[in-house]
């Protein structure tokens, strides 16, 4: 039997566990909290760090793609070059350059996907800002059962992890094209012709 003691800030004070160990500060949900859905709020505050996470991971990334893009920019005119005279050596850099920039756009596919909004509307759920958007006041405060709290608590967390996950991987397409492209420019500028 799990017991948690609250102080009148409602906060967990420790709890016990089936064995009869004492924990402090980190006890498993109480009956109460499985009931009313805290269990599912938290994971909400969960999911919902992850996506802020993989946002800002993403636009660091886009700064870079962005520096790297820049900097590709600026040997159009050695590219000029080569197509006037190739040789051997400049149309292989033609082709690291040609490939370079289709990673690059590839990394920006990536990109497009990790940011994209993302909006999904399931229907009555008081977690989802979509649903709060288009509804009255009077239909999102109506009573509701614990019960129907907590499926509308985790319907949102669950909503939330797969745009996590679908950030992640726009995010890793990204990451690995976008290293791709950074490879392909240094051995493009490598074996330009001097």
């Amino acid at each position: 039997m799990v017991t948690a003691t609250q102080g009148e800030s409602g906060n967990s004070a420790g709890s016990t566990s089936p064995g009869g160990e004492s924990s402090a500060g980190s006890a498993p949900p109480s009956g109460e909290a499985l009931r009313t859905g805290d269990d599912a709020i938290a994971a909400i505050e969960m999911v919902s760090s992850r996506i802020d996470n993989a946002d800002g991971k993403v636009g660091i990334l886009g700064a870079a793609l962005a520096i790297l893009g820049g900097t590709v920019v600026t040997k159009h005119g050695e590219v000029e070059a080569v197509f006037r005279d190739p040789g051997v050596r400049g149309i292989a850099a033609l082709v690291f350059a040609a490939a370079g920039m289709v990673a690059l756009c590839v990394a920006g596919v990536g990109l497009y996907s990790a940011l994209k909004p993302r909006t999904p509307y399931h229907g009555r759920n008081r977690f989802s800002f979509s649903y709060l958007a288009v509804t009255s006041l009077d239909e999102v405060v109506t009573a509701a059962t614990p019960n129907d709290i907590r499926r509308e608590a985790w319907d949102q967390a669950k909503t939330l992890a797969g745009i996590a996950l679908a950030k992640y991987r726009g995010f890793l397409l990204a990451l690995r094209a976008g290293a791709a492209a950074a490879l392909l420019f240094a051995v493009f500028t490598i074996t330009l012709p001097s």
